[in-house]
């Protein structure tokens, strides 16, 4: 696989960070249940890092919520925030990226030889396609991608060695294509058999669910600790209607947090949780803070 200016730095045993395309401005969101265009508020003071680093990481049966949390979602976030802050909460850069710097590479490994890139836009941290290079499967090297966005195809020139097949999902990674979220188990092992499925990559229609599942686990758990926190690592079970709430409304959430001013903090309109009570409503951004509604805006 080929990728520009790597430099490896090995984290503990199983954790590498891989400094890999050029610099960018962030915006996350793989459910594309909201669409959102450049920010409206300009920060001209703003600093942004110079690379974008996408993240290598090695799972196992005994991987702890510990350590994926603190090796790759923590590392996520660390890299893809920029100098703002609203209320303590860490924001996204605000203005698109173009070009190579628009997309990164996020590597999910397990064993000795199964590992699956997922090719991520880093202007929404949506899943774009993934990699995989299998000796035993046909094409070796083969990269699929989402339909919906033209770049999403003509990166893979970028990224990928010339050998590099590029092919068609020919169905979307909103969650709407994906399935039924409930009917997808999360956890280790869900994620586990997820990599070696995009890795073996046998029937690509047969992939949705293991899409969905890295889709929730990397893009959403890096979004918000409430999708991550509620849900135990280490168990086999879906996302719930509250989870499923937060992660479609990952955006009208961020905006509200920015929305507030410092002197009230109060929302124009509270958030309720399908799964809450009326008094249990977030209200303000202290109350978001404390359930980690949003950890990335």
């Amino acid at each position: 696989m080929k990728l520009r200016s790597i430099n490896a730095v090995v984290v503990g045993a199983w954790v590498c960070l891989i400094l890999v395309v050029g610099s960018g401005a962030v915006r996350v969101g793989p459910s594309r249940v909201e669409e959102e265009g450049d920010h409206e508020y300009p920060y001209p003071a703003e600093k942004i890092s110079s690379t974008f680093k996408t993240v290598e990481f090695s799972l196992s049966e005994t991987t702890t919520a510990k350590d994926y949390k603190a090796k790759l979602i923590n590392v996520m976030r660390n890299q893809l925030r920029s100098s703002i802050y609203f209320f303590g909460i860490p924001s996204l850069p605000m203005k698109k990226v173009s070009g190579l710097d628009r997309f990164g590479l996020v590597t999910l490994k397990y064993g000795s030889q199964v590992s699956v890139s997922l090719v991520i836009d880093v202007n929404n941290i949506y899943v774009a396609g993934f990699y995989s290079n299998n000796p035993k499967a046909t094409p070796q090297k083969a990269y699929y991608y989402f339909t919906g966005d033209t770049a999403y195809q003509t990166v893979a020139s970028q990224l990928f060695d010339r050998d590099t097949s590029v092919l068609s999902l020919k169905y979307g990674g909103d969650y709407g294509s994906l399935g039924d979220r409930s009917k997808v188990p999360l956890g280790r092992s869900p994620l586990i058999a997820a990599v070696q499925a995009l890795y073996n990559r046998k029937d690509p229609y047969a992939l949705k669910s293991s899409l969905s599942v890295v889709v929730q686990m990397v893009s959403e758990f890096v979004r918000s600790d409430l999708v991550m926190n509620r849900h135990k690592f280490d168990e086999s079970k879906a996302a719930d209607r509250d989870m499923e709430f937060v992660e479609n409304n990952w955006a009208s959430n961020s905006k509200a947090v920015r929305s507030v001013t410092s002197s009230s903090k109060h929302f124009a309109t509270p958030i309720i949780l399908p799964l809450s009570k009326p008094e249990e409503a977030i209200k303000n951004v202290d109350d978001a803070i404390k359930v980690g509604l949003v950890s990335l805006l």
